[in-house]
């Protein structure tokens, strides 16, 4: 996950991200936060905290999506792959 964007980046005006899975399953959720964070790999969540607290009670669908940095779509997509993980 990211904490802090660097100085460098910050001047650049920080770094694109891009959607690479999307996902209304919190287990599924974690299970690739985990595998971006044992490769390393930057992110953001968006709507996690809104899954999280609907927790499966509400009717209707509602779906996390994961961004990573432009440079990294091509690895994290090898990755979901090599998982056979589908959206």
């Amino acid at each position: 996950m990211i904490d802090t964007i660097t100085e460098e980046e910050e001047e650049e005006g920080g770094f694109p991200f891009q959607e690479v899975f999307s996902t209304g399953d919190s287990f599924l959720l974690q299970l690739i936060k985990s595998l971006l964070e044992n490769e390393e790999i930057p992110y953001l969540v968006i709507g996690e905290d809104f899954l999280g607290l609907l927790g499966g009670a509400v009717p209707f669908q509602t779906e996390a999506k994961i961004l990573v940095p432009e440079n990294s779509v091509a690895i994290v997509k090898n990755i979901l792959e090599k998982g056979d993980f589908e959206e």
